[in-house]
């Protein structure tokens, strides 16, 4: 797949799916990620406050969604101006108006009551502004041949994409998000063999099996198999995720388990102080670059 391809075409999708936190490979793994459905559009459960609250370290040294539909916004405006230029028509997608999908929403698996009483562990519906995203990124994939070279050129890297992403990319350092996620799934990993959280898990295990369900971790209910056995989730699914999210409020489980991570990263950040301080740089010059297009061409 060309790198246009995954990070433009899949844009919205596929930053807000990676930045849920390593809990969702789980439950993208289980067939459990899928989207809203028929008749659940209108059916979106607000974010709680505490869950925008919840950041780990790491969260200071890669791009938040918002942060990331800001690029794309920036690219699309230097793509219209390109495509303009060559007397064709090019859709902006919207501008960011706020955080869709917070960063670690699903972090530490389920944590939203409403979420669990009506979906159980699928994702409620997307917002609005994320759908008039996706319906504008649909139908860039029935561009018509001549528009599809002019915006993308004949293998798919090229065009006026080459040419906006030349623009942001210019003077700005390599992206450093994949080299992040690697300190940060290391991270993530230790975390869960922290003896505080251990102990929590062994407390939450404990809560489960009074509600008779019997799982060792949260992330074992979060990927349990079963859910991908039907469209909706069923009622044993939404008795479980309401003891998950029961279980973890009484246990203290996510301020336990954020606490340990959270200390984990520092130390990887104090160890290497000048690796994040280029991580930061990174960070600060691909908003900037893109700041700067949309100052120009707004």
């Amino acid at each position: 797949m060309s790198e246009r391809s995954e990070n433009d075409r899949r844009g919205t999708v596929r930053w807000a799916l990676s930045r849920l936190g390593p809990a969702l490979a789980l439950l993208a793994a289980a067939g459990c990620a899928a989207g809203p459905q028929a008749g659940d559009r209108d059916g979106a459960v607000p974010v709680p406050p505490e869950v925008y609250a919840l950041h780990v370290p790491f969260d200071a040294y890669r791009l938040s969604v918002v942060d990331h539909q800001e690029v794309e916004y920036a690219r699309d405006l230097l793509m219209r101006a390109c495509m303009r230029g060559l007397g064709k028509e090019w859709e902006v997608l919207e501008p960011p108006v706020r955080d869709p999908a917070p960063t670690d929403r699903r972090r530490y698996g389920l944590i939203e009551p409403q979420v669990a009483e009506r979906y159980g562990y699928r994702m409620p519906p997307s917002p609005p502004e994320v759908e008039k995203r996706l319906q504008v990124q649909e139908e860039r994939e029935g561009l018509a041949p001549e528009d599809e070279r002019a915006a993308y050129g004949d293998d798919g890297e090229g065009g006026c994409w080459a040419r906006a992403q030349e623009r942001l990319r210019e003077d700005v350092p390599p992206p450093a998000e994949a080299r992040v996620f690697e300190y940060e799934s290391r991270a993530y990993e230790a975390s869960m063999e922290a003896p505080a959280v251990e102990r929590v898990f062994g407390d939450w295990s404990a809560c489960m099996k009074d509600d008779g369900f019997d799982y060792p971790d949260p992330m074992e209910a979060l990927g349990d198999p079963a859910w991908a056995h039907s469209e909706r989730p069923s009622a044993h699914e939404i008795a479980v995720a309401e003891a998950d999210v029961r279980c973890k409020r009484a246990t203290r489980l996510v301020q336990v388990w954020s606490g340990a991570e959270s200390r984990i990263q520092l130390e990887a950040v104090h160890a290497e102080p000048e690796e994040f301080e280029g991580f930061a740089r990174a960070k600060s010059a691909e908003l900037e670059a893109a700041r700067e297009v949309i100052a120009e061409y707004t």
